[in-house]
């Protein structure tokens, strides 16, 4: 990761990819399966419940998010370095299903607002 410059469409597919990816691994099924794409400053992430259980309706049913963009938005949601970078790219993160259906979006500031409690510093 280079924070001198704003990260490249590749990276930012790379870094959200990668977190998901992760938890994935760590058992979160919502994150099985899921695929990320990046234009214009929205991230879009497809989640697959199917890949990851018979009963994806049932997953879904589970699932703790309102509004799935809090968890696949994670990468810009915090002060850190990796956030603070993605951010200099991504303006929102989007969430759906293989089929269309919106499993609801947040912008930037609105993740970050979510993950420190704070509103986004101007500067970004």
């Amino acid at each position: 990761m280079n924070n001198s410059n704003t990260p490249s469409d590749d990276q930012v597919v790379a870094a959200f990819t990668g977190s998901l990816a992760e938890r994935a691994e760590a058992g979160v099924l919502l994150a099985v399966g899921a695929e990320v794409s990046f234009d214009s400053g929205v991230v879009v992430v497809t989640l697959h419940p199917e890949v990851a259980v018979p009963d994806p309706d049932a997953l879904m049913s589970l699932s703790p998010f309102d509004n799935h963009a809090e968890f696949a938005g994670t990468p810009i949601a915090f002060a850190n370095e990796e956030g603070i970078w993605l951010r200099r790219a991504v303006t929102r993160v989007e969430t759906r299903l293989p089929d269309g259906t919106d499993l609801g979006a947040l912008t930037a500031a609105e993740l970050y607002k979510l993950g420190t409690g704070s509103k986004l510093p101007a500067a970004e």
